[in-house]
Order: structure tokens, then C-alpha cells, then sequence
């Protein structure tokens, strides 16, 4: 009896009416894995906002005239500070 099965199960699968359906179903499987894969590893809305820095906005904290530069000392700590730079945003 498993073999008379067997073979009957055999002839039903290389029917070519499996072939498109198996085509079908592999499609499917790609398309919807690509969709869940877009909506799990979608940026977060959030990331979107980042706040940028540049050179545009940045000035040098020293940048005072040549009088008082030379007489200006920024400690921080308790320690001398050089290169300080001031980002406006």
C-alpha cells in the first residue's frame, strides 16, 4: 500500500500544473519577506530630526580683538582651555 502511494504521489508532483504554482508561491515568499524585511528595518521616524554641526555655525570662543586675546584665560576645571569652539544651533 506505501508504495502504491508512493507512486501515485509521484505522478501527482511532475503534473506540470506545479510548476507555475511553485513559481507563485516563490515569488510570494519573496515579495512578502522583502516587505517585512522594509518594515523592521525601517529607519526609526526619529533619526530623521538629527541635529548636524558644521563649520557654518561654529566660531572660536577666542576670537576676541589682539588686546584682549592676549589677556583672556578660559579655565574649565581648573584647567587652561585652548580651541574652545561655540556651535550655535
Amino acid at each position: 500500500m506505501k508504495t502504491n502511494l508512493r507512486t501515485r504521489l509521484k505522478k501527482k508532483l511532475r503534473d506540470p500544473i506545479w510548476q507555475p504554482i511553485g513559481v507563485f508561491s516563490a515569488f510570494t515568499t519573496l515579495i512578502s519577506s522583502l516587505l517585512l524585511s522594509n518594515l523592521i528595518f525601517r529607519p526609526h521616524p526619529s533619526l530623521a530630526n538629527r541635529l548636524i554641526f558644521s563649520s557654518d555655525t561654529a566660531k572660536d570662543l577666542t576670537d576676541f580683538p589682539e588686546a584682549v586675546s592676549k589677556r583672556l584665560q578660559i579655565f574649565v576645571d581648573g584647567k587652561e582651555e585652548r580651541d574652545l569652539r561655540l556651535f550655535i544651533f
